[in-house]
């Protein structure tokens, strides 16, 4: 009897102060570990989500440039050059680099082409690397603005037409005075000859990305093989024997022209007559927007600029698509 009742005091008790601060305790040590757990979480989600909203734009802008160069189509014109690649600024090489680009150097280039409007009738467009607060100026690597260029001059009109309007540039490309015509829309007007020209065409420009570090075109052929310093110059199709005149005449060209420089890099990669590419290549590599934010608040110092963004090279995005062209003529 006496045991009995010591056993229903002691179950009356209920816990002790000890008992009740090593279960606040564990419970707390869990809490803890499932507040961190889900703040965790979260933060990956928002970094994801964030992350996405980053890309959006160069993906955008890569998709836009792949629907226009779906677009070109050759001109069946000599001496008219059809698609043009080449550097917008000199070649730049970002010091101490690691291992982002070890293999490949950032260039910024520009590519021109034309597309079908109507039958026998062309218009130009293109993309171009320039300065981030104007299109007209050329701009100081390693970084520039991708800008989208659309011929809208109002010198040229569809025949017919009375009356000068605003849209795209149409001229026919058959006939002599075809190749004055490609030289002026593709080569003279977005150009103006060599290297290191005046660029006068960029005012008929639209921002497209800011931030580009890297832009690069590279044309390939049927074969896959890239237009570079190594390609076989035997493989190059010939310019036809007999090729009608032009009105007024212009210099001779190559249905497949490179241009070299130091380094193995291409100033200019130029198409006429009926040669295409089959593949074009682009590169883009930019800076993310809280990363293009703090690089312009930089002081204008190109070593301290060139350090900051050497030691943001894994923040940079890289993107790269190879676009099929189908080069037959109407």
């Amino acid at each position: 009897m006496r045991a009995r009742n010591i056993i229903l005091r002691a179950a009356r008790r209920g816990f002790s102060l000890i008992e009740m601060l090593v279960a606040v305790g564990l419970l707390s040590v869990v809490i803890l570990a499932l507040y961190a757990m889900f703040d965790q979480t979260q933060r990956a989600l928002r970094g994801t989500v964030g992350q996405v909203d980053v890309f959006e734009g160069s993906r955008s802008a890569l998709e836009l440039l792949t629907r226009d160069l779906e677009q070109a189509r050759p001109a069946g014109v000599f001496d008219g050059p059809h698609f043009v690649t080449r550097l917008s600024v000199a070649p730049n090489l970002i010091e101490n680099q690691d291992s982002f680009f070890q293999e490949r150097q950032p260039v910024l280039q520009e590519f021109f082409a034309i597309r079908n409007v109507t039958d026998q009738q062309w218009s130009v467009f293109g993309y171009f690397i320039a300065n981030e607060a104007n299109p007209t100026l050329r701009t100081t690597p390693p970084i520039g603005t991708l800008y989208r260029y659309e011929d809208r001059g109002d010198l040229e009109r569809i025949p017919g037409e009375t009356v000068v309007t605003n849209t795209p540039v149409r001229f026919n490309v058959r006939g002599r005075f075809a190749a004055p015509a490609l030289l002026t829309h593709v080569l003279g007007r977005p150009f103006s000859g060599g290297t290191a020209a005046v660029l006068p065409y960029r005012t008929n420009a639209a921002r497209v990305l800011d931030g580009v570090l890297n832009f690069k075109v590279t044309p390939y052929d049927a074969l896959g093989r890239p237009y570079n310093d190594f390609y076989p110059t035997t493989l190059l199709p010939a310019r036809p024997t007999t090729v009608p005149a032009s009105s007024p005449s212009v210099p001779p060209l190559l249905p497949v022209l490179l241009n070299h420089i130091q380094g193995g890099l291409l100033t200019e990669t130029t198409f006429s007559g009926t040669a295409m590419p089959a593949y074009v290549e682009v590169e883009v590599d930019t800076l993310e927007p809280r990363l293009l934010e703090q690089y312009r608040a930089l002081p204008e110092n190109a070593t301290i600029r060139n350090r900051f963004l050497t030691n943001n090279l894994s923040r940079i995005q890289s993107f790269r698509q190879r676009v099929p062209l189908r080069p037959f003529l109407r």
